[in-house]
């Protein structure tokens, strides 16, 4: 057996229950290397689940109790004022029974007790808290959520909370085969910093809503701020801020030739450019809010003959017109068409935004 799996539109309470079993005393599933499910194991008396937690934990949320030895982990649930001491010294969290861990705060609790905390399993949610960022779980790596909800990280209703704070944060699993996030609701100057931004990209991350903007004064090798290309710094690796390039800019492109990631929006028009060879590093065009600014819009360019020696770009043979999207990463998009006639260009680009 290679994998284990389910119908998640109709998903029972608990997918895979294994429990009251009170001669078993060995777990496993051989070479099993996909779950899309989750596992609670329960009341096996004899049955000693570390072996199993440690073979197969990296790939879904196991939920242990009552056996001969559990896997390492508090189990989590309601994290409050009157439970957080629980928390003393647990180096993971894994969601209680129901899969959830909530978290519910009053103003000037003391969270110091979840900062030995570096692992995370199951379905995360913190709403209508006074916290101000969510640095108490600032060792948390790995978050492995078991995909049931609608999101795997939910932070909504924290009126006060301006960052994230979650400065380990490495790796972020869901059964759901994406991890997705949601953000609202929250103080209108919560921001994200480029690099909290680079490990969702990284971990193929989608958003419900995503309330923020990016931090200000963010120091960072090869992070620039963009005003205009003619005052664009050379070397900039990443850039914050809607990245224009007008007529007259043409000769300030190769400026872009070592960025890899554009954090705002990307805009080319009427220029004479011929292809897309400065863009060749790009991998992720990140946008915050979801508003309704293109991501990435090329239209009214004298040539249009978008084409690049990336192995990349040569795939791409259609302008993109993107509304409302948080990021895209360009290996999805389609490919540009080579057109050297302006007004095919302009009827191709109409004919996308119709899409």
């Amino acid at each position: 057996m290679s994998r284990v799996d389910y119908d998640s539109t109709s998903p029972p309470q608990r997918p895979i229950d294994i429990y009251n079993n009170n001669v078993l005393e060995n777990l496993t599933f051989g070479n099993l290397s996909i779950i899309d499910s989750q596992f609670y194991i329960g009341n096996n008396l004899k049955l000693n689940a570390v072996p199993f937690c440690e073979q197969y934990g990296h790939l879904a949320p196991i939920v242990t109790s009552t056996n001969l030895k559990n896997c390492d982990g508090c189990v989590g649930g309601k994290i409050s004022e009157a439970t957080v001491k629980e928390f003393q010294n647990c180096t993971s969290i894994q969601s209680s029974y129901n899969y959830v861990t909530d978290i519910f705060l009053n103003y000037g609790t003391d969270m110091s007790p979840l900062k030995s905390i570096q692992i995370v399993r199951g379905y995360l949610e913190m709403y209508f808290t006074d916290a101000t960022d969510m640095s108490f779980f600032e060792n948390v790596k790995m978050i492995s959520s078991n995909g049931d909800n609608s999101f795997d990280l939910n932070i909504h209703g924290n009126d006060n909370m301006t960052r994230f704070g979650m400065t380990s944060l490495e790796t972020l699993v869901s059964t759901r085969g994406f991890f997705k996030i949601n953000i609202e609701l929250i103080n209108s100057e919560f921001c994200l910093t480029t690099k909290e931004m680079d490990v969702f990209m990284k971990n193929n991350v989608q958003f419900g809503q995503l309330q923020a903007k990016y931090c200000e004064n963010e120091t960072r090798q090869g992070l620039c701020r963009f005003d205009s290309m003619p005052t664009l710094a050379n070397g900039c690796v990443g850039i914050v801020g809607d990245v224009k390039i007008e007529s007259g800019d043409e000769i300030h492109v190769a400026k872009l030739s070592n960025v890899t990631n554009i954090y705002g929006s990307l805009l080319i028009q009427n220029t004479s450019l011929v292809d897309f060879k400065f863009l060749a590093n790009l991998q992720y065009i990140t946008l915050l809010n979801g508003i309704g600014t293109s991501v990435g819009l090329i239209f009214e360019n004298r040539y249009y003959v978008l084409y690049g020696e990336s192995t990349r770009w040569k795939q791409y043979r259609k302008p993109f017109f993107v509304i409302t999207i948080i990021y895209v990463p360009l290996v999805c998009l389609p490919s540009f068409l080579i057109i050297p006639e302006q007004e095919h260009a302009r009827k191709v680009v109409f004919e996308v935004m119709k899409l």
